[in-house]
């Protein structure tokens, strides 16, 4: 269902870590999934980040969890891409050489997902919550732009998370970008919802132009530059 389908593992990779940390590593976490995927080595060029031991790729949503080499996290970060819509999968190995455990995921543009940022149910980043939240009681949200919109609001709703980063973030919640389950940009609607009501939202003025010392815009002025 929107906003409410689980993390499901579609398989996992494993460093070429010697006597086989790799696959004791995926023992060690506390929520396993039901039936583990099979373990496979890859290569350097896969794997990037040297400390990371291993990764599980994610489906419905697409998505990437990191965790670090032969350790406990300690952290694990959710990191949300914005209006991108991609999954971070370097800053998420990056946290993971780092010794978190991360997780980016797709938020919107995945299956049973609105096709653009509009009306995204907050309980869309509950399941990725709830995983890391049993990797570590050190939990954070990174997101970056419309992510950052999207951590700041989960941080205000969430009590679990003890820190944010926000990477150009936005100081109050503004109109959708792009198209809604519907398949409609306009009306103008929330870029979120939670419990299936739309968050209280800024709409966009599409009659404004930026000014030079309040005559003629900025963008004519360039022009003769």
């Amino acid at each position: 269902q929107p906003g409410g389908s689980e993390l499901n593992h579609a398989h996992i990779v494993a460093s070429a870590a010697p006597d086989g940390a790799g696959a004791s590593l995926a023992g060690r976490l506390r929520n396993p999934p039901a039936t583990r995927p099979a373990v496979t080595q890859c290569a350097s060029d896969v794997l990037r980040a040297r400390h990371v031991d291993v990764e599980y790729l994610l489906s419905e949503p697409d998505g990437l969890l990191a965790l670090p080499e032969n350790e406990d996290p300690r952290c694990a970060v959710l990191v949300l891409s914005g209006s991108s819509g991609r999954v971070e999968v370097d800053r998420v190995r990056l946290l993971a050489a780092r010794g978190a455990a991360a997780l980016s995921m797709r938020w919107f543009g995945d299956v049973h997902q609105p096709p653009g940022i509009c009306e995204v149910p907050l309980e869309t980043f509950s399941p990725a919550l709830d995983r890391l939240s049993s990797l570590s009681e050190h939990l954070a949200v990174m997101g970056v732009s419309k992510g950052a919109e999207a951590a700041l609001l989960l941080a205000r709703r969430d009590a679990r998370i003890r820190a944010v980063a926000a990477l150009s973030p936005s100081s109050v919640v503004w109109a959708n970008v792009g198209p809604g389950i519907d398949d409609a940009q306009r009306p103008l609607r929330s870029s979120w919802t939670e419990g299936g009501e739309p968050l209280p939202f800024v709409p966009y003025d599409d009659t404004w132009l930026p000014q030079l010392a309040g005559r003629r815009p900025i963008a004519a002025c360039m022009s003769r530059v």
